[in-house]
This record gives C-alpha cells, structure tokens and sequence, in this order.
C-alpha cells in the first residue's frame, strides 16, 4: 500500500477495517480462486490498477503510525487533562 500498488487480499485478522473497495480487492479466507481472480483482473486492467494503487497509497499514508501515534496521544491528553486539573487544585 504505502508504495501506490493495488492490493488483492484476504479479509483476516482486522484488514477489512482498513482497505476499501477502491484499494483492494477482499476476499473470503480460503477462496484462492477468487482471489486469483482478482490478481488476473487487475493485470489485465492497467487503468484499474493505477486507481487502485493511488487509493491505496492515499490509505497509507492515512494509516500512517506517525499520525496515528499523534492521534492516540491527543486522545490520551484530552482524557487525562480533566484529572490532572483535579489533582492540581487539591
């Protein structure tokens, strides 16, 4: 994803959560034809792989651990700021 490919995948372990239709294509676990499917038709289709690739790389660089670190921190802050005032004041 974070080089601009098109991802063809199976939906385990979370992945489903955080690829969509214009990324990748999802398939079932254990469903090697399908998959191989998709493989075939994203080659065969160069335009289709160039979308697909752009979406992809656009939900890397969204999923990105630098700004989801950052994220997680002001989340953190935000649910901490009310207790540390409080402890302030006694």
């Amino acid at each position: 994803m974070a080089c601009g490919l098109p991802v063809v995948t199976t939906d385990v372990g979370g992945v489903g959560e955080y690829v969509d239709h214009d990324a990748a294509c999802l398939r079932p676990a254990g469903d090697a034809e399908s998959l191989a499917g998709d493989v075939l038709a994203v080659l065969a289709d160069p335009a289709r792989a160039r979308r697909m690739g752009r979406a992809s790389r656009a939900l890397a660089v969204e999923h990105d651990y630098r700004r989801m670190a950052a994220e997680v921190q002001e989340v953190y802050a935000r649910v901490l700021e009310p207790r540390a005032r409080h402890l302030a004041v006694a």
